[in-house]
């Protein structure tokens, strides 16, 4: 397609309209003919030379010169021959600008490096190509109106001649709002073509293992590539919407600043009303190979079930969760962009498809399976619970259950976030603090900690995992406090550490014990499970802060129940981290009291 330099055809349009004014009425009919002559011969050339910006500039130029010759006739109401010969100009006129319009919107091109979506395609030149369709379309609804008004006339035009006119005005206008419409449409469907055709080509071979296996060891430069052949319906899904997305937001931009009920303002709602629901139901054809290729209801099936010893293939389900998260996104940000102009033009039903049927439906499994992977990966976490460094390279263990757990809910609420979905961000964050860190739970971290799940390892696992680090600065006294510096100083003597036994909060507590190895693993045993509540605690506070700051940007909508569940979900993780941490205190007086004798009785002793 060649696409001619818009600034030079500007320019040269510009230069013609102040040539206008010096010319007769007789020289402004006369060019008249020629220019839309000339118009009506460009488009009968070599379809290679597809010059719509030129030929935009053209029906500009036309457009000034009849506005011309109505001014003309318009000075001279008394002569009827100006004003049978400007209403003649007028009908050259919008026979080219049909002509050129129904060419430029339905003539099919030779694309020479074709893709996916065929050999052939309607002219789309992105922005500027789209740009300059639309500015056709509506000198093609100006034209209808530029007509010299009754009371310049000397004879008047009988009303039923009027209705007529009228009528056929605005049969004519209609054509053209269906053809730009439905040209609109046929866009759509070329831009998302190729994403739509290479699914359905990954569905045929996914039927045969040999091929997709094949498929999926292949090799790409190209990361879109590469992300469309493992996930072929979120790239279909994605390029449907973004594409309508591109169409559709200029014409909601355009159609803002038109009067309402206006013939553009008609233009750009049937356009918009069009392109919704061709992507709405693309979208909805995507979704139900979803469902299929993904088995997702087989999993759901799963989650029904709840068999504690079920095996879960828990890569899988996780990367259809995470591919869940951004379709409801995807879908989510299109449905806001629909939505303040549904109100004001869009019948309901077909438009629908999304808002209604689509985003329920994900938003829901969705949260169920986040829910479902959430457990499942914390049931793996505690098969291999181990104590792990709180800060690497310091001798302070926390259970490894406790970081996991942390981890698993900070994405599952970053996922639900994105969804974008109330709905979804609330069962989230309710199922989070019920199954996992709830301290009233049968299950979860609560009660793998009062096990001691992960705070121990065999020798041979912690081996060479952490060393001792220490400051030189105590004094003996006879309390707890003393002892630990004491020993301290006494580590700092030895020139080898020996390995940990167990997992090490240093061997400082040496002095404690007197060597006894068991008695060792029971004490670092409890100061392992202290140093996993307090992070218990601590990733309870963190995710009240996520859910806070995402009510926080929620408050400037309306509130909901969904929001209500996300609050009630928020004040039960204040009230699990509050119970850590008195269960924290608990376990430090237990501890005290068991290996330096009872606190107040110490007390009450120095003071006697």
């Amino acid at each position: 397609v060649v696409v001619r330099d818009t600034d030079t055809m500007m320019a040269s349009q510009f230069e013609g309209e102040s040539l206008v004014h010096n010319e007769s009425f007789e020289d402004g009919v006369a060019h008249m003919m020629v220019m839309t002559e000339e118009l009506k011969r460009s488009i009968a050339g070599p379809e290679k030379e597809m010059m719509v910006p030129e030929w935009t500039g053209q029906m500009d130029g036309i457009v000034g010169r009849l506005d011309f010759l109505i001014m003309k006739a318009m000075d001279d109401p008394d002569d009827d021959v100006k004003k049978d010969l400007t209403g003649h100009c007028q009908g050259r006129a919008i026979e080219t600008f049909r002509a050129v319009l129904n060419h430029t919107i339905t003539t099919k091109l030779t694309v020479v490096d074709s893709t996916a979506a065929g050999s052939q395609s309607f002219f789309d030149e992105e922005m500027q190509g789209q740009a300059a369709v639309a500015r056709m379309a509506e000198l093609c609804i100006v034209v209808y109106d530029m007509v010299i008004p009754d009371h310049y006339s000397r004879q008047q035009q009988p009303s039923d001649q009027k209705i007529e006119a009228e009528t056929s005005k605005n049969k004519a206008i209609k054509e053209i709002i269906d053809e730009y419409s439905s040209y609109q449409k046929q866009i759509l469907r070329q831009r998302a073509k190729p994403s739509i055709a290479f699914l359905a080509s990954w569905r045929q071979e996914s039927r045969n293992s040999t091929m997709m296996q094949q498929r999926l060891i292949e090799e790409h430069d190209d990361e879109e590539e590469e992300e469309r052949n493992k996930q072929p319906h979120q790239h279909a899904l994605t390029t449907v919407l973004g594409q309508a997305s591109a169409l559709i937001h200029p014409l909601l931009m355009w159609s803002g600043s038109l009067p309402p009920s206006s013939p553009l303002w008609q233009l750009c709602c049937t356009s918009i009303q069009i392109l919704d629901e061709q992507a709405q139901s693309l979208v909805k054809k995507i979704s139900d190979w979803f469902w299929v290729d993904r088995k997702v209801d087989d999993w759901v099936q799963q989650q029904a079930e709840s068999n504690p010893n079920q095996v879960v293939d828990l890569p899988a389900l996780d990367s259809l969760v995470d591919e869940m998260s951004f379709c409801c996104q995807i879908m989510a940000r299109y449905d806001a962009l629909m939505d303040p102009s549904k109100s004001d033009f869009s019948p309901k039903g077909d438009n629908e498809i999304i808002e209604k049927e689509l985003l329920p439906e994900w938003t829901w499994k969705y949260a169920m399976l986040e829910r479902f992977l959430a457990v499942k990966q914390l049931h793996s976490a505690l098969s291999l619970a181990t104590p792990v460094n709180i800060v690497m390279g310091l001798p302070i263990k926390v259970p490894s259950i406790v970081e996991d757990a942390q981890y698993l809910s900070t994405r599952a609420i970053s996922r639900a976030t994105s969804t974008r979905n109330a709905q979804a961000m609330g069962t989230v964050a309710h199922s989070l603090s019920h199954d996992i860190w709830s301290t009233d739970s049968e299950e979860g971290v609560h009660k793998a900690l009062l096990e001691q799940k992960g705070c121990w390892a065999d020798e041979e696992e912690t081996k060479n995992t952490s060393q001792n680090y220490s400051s030189p600065n105590a004094a003996k006294s006879g309390d707890f406090a003393s002892s630990l510096l004491s020993a301290l100083d006494e580590d700092l003597k030895k020139t080898k550490t020996p390995p940990p036994s167990a997992p090490s909060s240093g061997s400082i507590f040496s002095s404690l014990i007197g060597g006894d190895e068991l008695q060792q693993v029971r004490l670092e045993m409890q100061v392992c499970l202290m140093n996993g509540l307090y992070s218990a605690s601590t990733a309870c506070s963190s995710l009240v802060q996520s859910l806070d700051s995402y009510l926080e940007e929620e408050q400037e909508g309306t509130q909901n129940s969904n929001n209500n569940m996300i609050s009630l979900a928020r004040e039960e993780l204040d009230r699990f981290s509050h119970s850590y941490k008195k269960l924290l205190q608990v376990k430090a007086k237990e501890l005290i009291s068991e290996w330096c004798g009872n606190f107040e009785a110490t007390e009450s002793s120095r003071k006697g």
